[in-house]
């Protein structure tokens, strides 16, 4: 089973000066298998370095080859004869390219695979120490995997490959998501990589780290020309679809066999007595802050170049200063929020409602969380004023504020006008919806509250008997807004 002769040329910029030729590929050895190789005893100790993927990627032409292609015509031919994993056979040539693996790779194996060995080169040059990367085609012995995997009947062999694969996960305590294509990642549909991330934050000092290649977002300063808008309006020029995508639902995730599926769903459900839907949230908040960080990062490099925003990134601006707020990154939400006000009253002017809708959120944002309660009560007196002119009285966005202004002069003890905007914002979403309706609920039991807080115990204790048996009725005895009425 030839395997290529690597001669002691440089490929793409590696250094190959730690293979020497004791560890190269010896056209002798074409002839006669090697019948001795044993598979690496430990799965942790199954990690491949950059170097040598580089080099097989260039020796076998795998560079115009997705990682299930790679799978099919080069991994499971060249441990065919072995029964090994392919790490045990490069470990047999190339002793220092196998080696106790710092990271572990989960990733889509319908990605290319020259893009998966890019990210990986530019994740081992940041590293310390020598980087060794678990990646399941090279670690799990592939000349016997799918025909083990593919028997739904296998049941101790697919216990066995959850249990090896979560303590690998946890021993490594490194897991490196790879998030391709950066827009839509395939990973999210994933059921497999969803179960590693999962199995990852079992670890209460767990790392997960997500990376993708924003080289021609990020490398450059952003120039406003046709092409580079095609290429930014996949991710950040439309963050509020982003955002919509990067959130993880296992249930409607994929995987190649049917039956795996169903196990799979088992193995998620017993990692967290709190369920799929629990380990769900969780990764969703945390690719959530990953996405506010490389959004601060794109929206901070273009702000440097003098152009007229547009509309779409003034909108991506907000969504990522909401997203910002709701993640309790205050101060930099805070900047941006202010950018972004800036730009729809030179855009739009101070009468449109995306203007009040950005003077909302400020005004919220700087009530709460910096007390700067003059500024907060401007802010929201233009967003209702705005959506009483644009909107209507009825409108849902004006009653929202209504009762954010509402909520800050009960703050400030003035306590005559918070009545009447509390008693109006109720009065319109009862015209718009009626009290049977969550919104109206909501709404009466923020008055409730404020009745309770000036002393009017009577009609506040009549409200919420009226607010727990409507929700009763149109949400159910076990809804949480019902417990919490």
């Amino acid at each position: 089973m030839p395997m290529g002769t690597l001669g002691n040329e440089k490929v793409l910029g590696a250094d190959r000066s730690g293979y020497d030729s004791e560890n190269s590929f010896d056209s002798s050895s074409y002839d006669s298998p090697f019948s001795d190789i044993n598979d690496i005893e430990s799965w942790v100790d199954r990690g491949v370095s950059v170097k040598l993927l580089f080099l097989l990627m260039k020796e076998h032409g795998l560079s115009k080859l997705t990682v299930e292609e790679v799978l099919r015509t080069f991994v499971r031919p060249q441990t065919m004869d072995y029964h090994c994993s392919l790490a045990a056979v490069m470990k047999n040539s190339f002793p220092k390219a196998v080696g106790i693996a710092t990271h572990f790779v989960t990733y889509s194996h319908k990605m290319p695979f020259e893009s998966l060995v890019k990210i990986l080169q530019n994740i081992s040059k940041s590293s310390k120490k020598q980087a060794y990367f678990w990646i399941d085609i090279f670690a799990i012995d592939q000349s016997n995997h799918l025909g083990n995997i593919s028997n739904p009947e296998n049941w101790l062999y697919r216990d066995n490959l959850i249990q090896d694969m979560k303590a690998v996960i946890n021993n490594v305590n490194n897991t490196t998501a790879i998030l391709y294509p950066r827009d839509d990642p395939y990973l999210l549909k994933r059921s497999w990589c969803l179960f590693e991330c999962f199995a990852t934050l079992q670890r209460y000092d767990s790392n997960l780290w997500f990376y993708t290649d924003f080289s021609d977002l990020l490398n450059e300063p952003h120039q406003p020309n046709v092409e580079s808008e095609t290429k930014e309006i996949c991710m950040f020029e439309n963050f509020a679809k982003t955002v919509e995508r990067f959130k993880p639902d296992f249930e409607k995730s994929e995987t190649s066999l049917p039956h795996e599926k169903h196990w799979l769903r088992h193995a998620v459900s017993s990692l967290d007595s709190r369920g799929v839907s629990w380990c769900n949230e969780n990764l969703q908040s945390i690719l959530h802050e990953w996405l506010a960080e490389q959004g601060l990062i794109y929206f901070e490099k273009i702000a440097k170049v003098k152009h007229n925003p547009g509309n779409s990134r003034v909108d991506s601006m907000y969504t990522l200063a909401t997203l910002l707020d709701r993640l309790g990154f205050h101060k930099p939400s805070y900047y941006l929020f202010k950018s972004v006000r800036k730009d729809a009253l030179l855009q739009y002017g101070d009468s449109h409602t995306f203007t009040a809708k950005v003077n909302h959120e400020l005004g919220c944002l700087i009530g709460k969380q910096f007390h700067q309660y003059d500024k907060a009560e401007n802010l929201l007196r233009m967003a209702m004023e705005t959506r009483l002119v644009t909107l209507g009285k009825i409108h849902e966005q004006t009653c929202e504020s209504m009762e954010a202004l509402a909520r800050l002069l009960q703050a400030l003890s003035r306590n005559t006008e918070a009545h009447k905007l509390f008693k109006e914002a109720l009065s319109s979403r009862i015209v718009r919806n009626g009290f049977e309706h969550r919104t109206t609920l909501v709404s009466a039991n923020l008055y409730g509250l404020f009745l309770q807080s000036i002393g009017n115990f009577h009609e506040a204790n009549a409200l919420f008997r009226k607010i727990v048996i409507t929700g009763k009725k149109i949400l159910g005895r076990r809804h949480q807004d019902v417990f919490i009425w």
